[in-house]
């Protein structure tokens, strides 16, 4: 299991051996459903990629 926070948001990872844990969906929405009961909203839709530098560049050059 990895926990990683960075710029407000924490992300739980969950990663198992069959043998041990055969299904870790069903852990990761143990963990959703006890972070939602703490009031803990769910995840965010993904952002958009930003532009990168020299796109942002290709697009100023282009008339």
């Amino acid at each position: 299991m990895s926990v990683l926070s960075y710029a407000g948001e924490v992300r739980v990872g969950v990663r198992s051996d069959a043998a041990v844990l055969a299904e870790p969906a069903d852990l990761v929405g143990r963990i959703e459903a006890e972070a939602a009961a703490l009031g803990v909203r769910g995840p965010r839709p993904p952002r958009p990629p930003r532009p990168t530098a020299s796109g942002a560049r290709a697009r100023a050059r282009a008339p």
